[in-house]
């Protein structure tokens, strides 16, 4: 958002979100609670109730199986259970994908209730020069809310270490860390195009193969005695850390990294390049 959404983005480490941000709207809540209040008995009152308890009930669905906060489970070892995970036990409901999808019927009850809510302000007003006043304030407070703002173009170009990949003779394998974060897997398979090398990679993270995930247990680990002695055995050449990546997130600080790596001496660095540090595998 051209307003608040560089405050907002910075609460949280990740570079983005994207089907699993839900956001009804400020207004459209404001205007749903109004709804919700302005109507205390008859039919509407009993269908507001409803609206909105299947509001609230489908925003907890959306939380998904187990609850996590800041993008990191509340438990590791025992996950505090949300209703998600009994109601996937049931079938033809067990094939849900993204829990997170369950935030479509939150937004449309909460708007549904918006609904009643302008409906209540109007009734306020006599006068139809004030209704249309009403009703002009209430677009421009929702366009606001909801304005995009301009959503910058990028130009696709491969990174500077993927040419540097491209510039290395022979046909190699390597692998991009840290492992668990969606964007370096895409660069990494978009850089691919450029160098030709061999890597570990998916196009989508439900359909992964065994090798991958064999991969991803060793690399959340790096670097360790097994992490590395798995490295050589898969026979990468390079294995290439991208620093901005470690922060905490899903992955260790870069300092622990830094600090780990010191008790493998025989990892040979090999060059930084914008970011991206070089490591090459002893054996390989």
């Amino acid at each position: 958002h051209p307003l608040w959404g560089a405050f907002f983005s910075g609460l949280r480490p990740e570079p983005y979100a994207g089907e699993k941000t839900l956001y009804v709207g400020a207004v459209a809540l404001a205007l749903a609670v109004c709804g919700l209040l302005a109507y205390r008995g008859g039919a509407e009152r009993r269908r507001g109730i409803v609206w909105g308890m299947t509001a609230l009930s489908a925003a907890v669905f959306a939380l998904g199986t187990d609850l996590w906060l800041n993008n990191q489970p509340l438990s590791q070892g025992a996950p505090f259970w949300l209703p998600a995970y009994y109601l996937a036990k049931l079938p033809l409901i067990n094939i849900m994908r993204v829990w997170s999808r369950f935030g479509v019927v939150t937004i449309f009850f909460v708007a549904m209730l918006a609904g009643y809510g302008v409906k209540a302000l109007a009734a306020l007003v006599s006068r139809r020069w004030l209704r249309a006043g009403l009703a002009a304030a209430l677009m421009a407070l929702l366009l606001i809310d909801l304005l995009p703002g301009r959503l910058p173009a990028a130009v696709l170009v491969p990174r500077a270490v993927d040419l540097w990949l491209a510039e290395q003779p022979g046909d190699f394998a390597v692998a991009f860390l840290p492992v668990d974060k969606p964007l370096v897997n895409d660069y990494a398979i978009f850089g691919s195009l450029f160098h030709g090398k061999q890597m570990p990679a998916y196009i989508h993270l439900v359909h992964t193969s065994r090798a991958y995930k064999d991969f991803v247990e060793m690399a959340l680990v790096f670097p360790s005695e097994d992490s590395v002695r798995y490295m050589q055995r898969r026979r990468f050449k390079y294995l290439i850390l991208e620093q901005a990546q470690y922060n905490g997130w899903r992955a260790p600080e870069w300092a622990e990294v830094e600090r780990r790596l010191q008790r493998y001496p025989a990892m040979t660095y090999v060059t930084e390049i914008d970011g991206f540090v070089v490591l090459e595998i002893p054996g390989s």
